[in-house]
């Protein structure tokens, strides 16, 4: 089974692909923004990331919908379950939010090898009946000096919020903190705990970090022009205790909320890790907030 991956070539032809498209998704009243954003964006060589080895990342449906079936039990505010489907984002607006990364290496030779990221906070919406999300487009540089791991050199200073059609900038950080002030987790005993703001492995999650090359995986190899985002639980091991983590899964326009409620349909397209099948191999914060791991791509090589 082939991986999708990029080579080199084909992500240049890519990226000037997705740049040139940008013009024409844009609506009139962003056009100075867009059209100074584009400027600046092409007065530097676009540069070409590193390729991550995806062959870990795929998550079955069966796995998938075990993780959302436990967040549904699990997460509630005020006694009552959040829904497991967050929302749809297309696939033209997910491209255009990575080009915030890919411009800011393009100022920024320093950094060396890179991925192109994004921060996905987790919040509360103003009804306290739902998940909301901001997202933060990141640049994680590498650390040659620490193997695989990567530092995040710069974030976006704020945040985005996908609106249905687009991402917009947002300054509703009242959400998060919302999220955080209400959120519960049941317990197998019949109780319940409120959020746990530690900062190390023990503490709950704030945000999940995911590579832009994980999400264009699940959109090319699936011909998807959306992603769903879902809600999931992970039970994590820190020092031999287990604990709740409130994570996210990522699944094409094969898998939406009515194949859920009729979860004994399959559907696969491509002979790919990612076809028919779900994503949630992100770094989740904390603790992974000042530096996370990923193993390249080595050329020749293919998933098992």
């Amino acid at each position: 089974m082939k991986p999708f991956k990029y080579c080199k070539k084909n992500l240049q032809i890519f990226l000037f692909a997705v740049c040139f498209s940008l013009p024409f998704s844009i609506k009139a009243k962003h056009e100075p923004v867009q059209k100074k954003f584009l400027a600046k964006l092409f007065s530097f060589p676009v540069p070409v990331e590193d390729t991550v080895n995806l062959c870990t990342h795929p998550v079955l449906v069966q796995t998938a919908e075990a993780e959302i079936l436990v967040a549904y039990q699990t997460l509630a505010v005020n006694n009552h379950s959040l829904p497991v489907f967050i929302q749809s984002i297309d696939s033209a607006s997910i491209r255009q939010l990575r080009m915030y990364s890919i411009n800011e290496r393009a100022g920024n030779p320093d950094c060396g090898d890179f991925i192109t990221a994004v921060q996905i906070y987790l919040g509360l919406n103003a009804k306290k009946d739902s998940i909301c999300l901001l997202f933060q487009p990141v640049l994680l540089c590498k650390d040659s000096n620490t193997g695989d791991a990567y530092t995040p050199n710069w974030r976006y200073n704020g945040y985005f919020k996908y609106n249905g059609t687009n991402f917009a900038p947002s300054n509703d950080s009242n959400c998060i903190l919302r999220y955080q002030a209400n959120i519960q987790f049941r317990q197998a005993n019949g109780s319940s705990r409120n959020f746990n703001p530690n900062t190390d492995s023990t503490g709950d999650t704030k945000s999940v970090l995911l590579t832009f090359q994980e999400l264009d995986s699940v959109i090319i190899s699936n011909r998807s022009d959306v992603i769903y985002i879902w809600n999931s639980v992970l039970q994590i091991p820190v020092s031999s205790v287990m604990y709740t983590k409130h994570s996210l899964l990522l699944s094409p326009k094969q898998y939406g909320p009515a194949d859920f409620k009729n979860r004994s349909k399959r559907k696969t397209l491509l002979k790919l890790p990612f076809a028919g099948n779900f994503a949630n191999r992100s770094h989740l914060c904390p603790p992974s907030c000042d530096e996370v791991a990923y193993k390249k791509h080595i050329p020749g090589t293919h998933c098992p």
